[in-house]
């Protein structure tokens, strides 16, 4: 197989994983409907922007922290419980997936915003959706090689 269509396959195996429409959230959004909001779409996170641009994340581990410091929620904004200073990766550094996990690893983060050239939020990768990928990937594989294997052994008789 030619490293070119390896590279190709690899990249949209890639794309694949991305997630062009994450959650998000304004900076005013109570927490308890940020909340619901990941629940009510089993998001494992939701991402706070402002003018199109992430500036804070709120994950499932920011809310089991949240939830055992036994800090007020009611009437907050999830501006005061969110993580800031996120790591982010341009449209142009999306490349092989494991590639990607290994950034991931690097960072120590489960989610990683995408930014187009403005730093506008332009999709996220979250392990679940490499892995996912993978799998998808791996499955079509497997499927290609039994096909593969009929026709030869359609061929031999």
């Amino acid at each position: 197989m030619p490293a070119n269509s390896l590279n190709l396959n690899s990249q949209s195996l890639a794309d694949h994983a991305v997630i062009s429409s994450p959650l998000t959230v304004t900076p005013e959004t109570l927490i308890e409907d940020a909340i619901a909001r990941m629940h009510q779409t089993q998001a494992s996170y939701v991402l706070i922007v402002d003018q199109q641009r992430p500036i804070g994340i709120f994950t499932e581990r920011d809310l089991v922290q949240l939830l055992a410091s036994g800090q007020p929620t009611e009437g907050r904004t999830i501006v005061a419980v969110m993580t800031t200073g996120i790591r982010t990766i341009s449209v142009n550094q999306v490349s092989e997936p494991l590639t990607l996990f290994e950034l991931m690893c690097q960072y120590q983060v489960r989610h990683l915003p995408i930014v187009d050239e403005e730093g506008r939020l332009s999709g996220i990768l979250t392990q679940k959706s490499l892995r996912q990928s993978l799998i998808s990937r791996h499955r079509e594989l497997e499927k290609s090689q039994v096909h593969l294997n009929g026709q030869l052994e359609a061929k031999q008789v």
